[in-house]
């Protein structure tokens, strides 16, 4: 973790991951986190009480909690057998920002060589930092998958969405 400013989650904003079972891109389990006072509770995994972007908080089927961690992670373990952590953590992807914005440019001439190579590029996020909350949870808890990937291996199709209250 780099030594490095970092923000908080707002307690206003419900993350709620979605997961799709059958193969019709509707969510048929979700799991939420939503922070209070220095914590991440999760919610679920279940069937969501609607579907599509009003969420509600599953209040009922509590996961677990883990404090929010700092510059020292803390990992919180179920007696489910579920990890939890929420917190800030470095940047993991590489980005040549600048160079990025210049083949996107509607200027000409501004890359004329289009992007750089692995060697020359330039990582600009590289030490910075982004709130992260991850969830490591037993497959068993989930329900069957029906998605494959395109090695042919056995997935679970799921995204994220963030909800703030109105």
């Amino acid at each position: 973790l780099p030594d490095l400013p970092y923000g908080s989650f707002d307690e206003d904003v419900l993350t709620e991951i979605n997961i799709d079972l059958d193969g019709d891109l509707v969510e048929d389990r979700v799991i939420q986190a939503i922070a209070r006072d220095g914590r991440m509770y999760f919610f679920g995994p279940v069937a969501p009480s609607q579907t599509g972007t009003n969420g509600q908080i599953l209040s009922d089927n509590p996961l677990g909690d883990v404090e929010i961690s700092g510059a020292t992670a803390i990992v919180e373990t179920t007696s489910d057998n579920v990890s939890l952590f929420a917190g800030p953590r470095q940047d993991p992807f590489f980005f040549d920002f600048f160079q990025f914005n210049a083949v996107i440019s509607p200027e000409v001439n501004s890359a004329p060589g289009g992007f750089l190579a692995a060697a020359d590029a330039e990582d600009t996020f590289d030490g910075a930092n982004t709130m992260t909350i991850a969830i490591e949870i037993p497959n068993s808890m989930l329900g069957t998958p029906t998605g494959t990937n395109a090695l042919g291996l056995t997935v679970y199709k799921t995204w994220v969405t963030t909800n703030r209250k109105q």
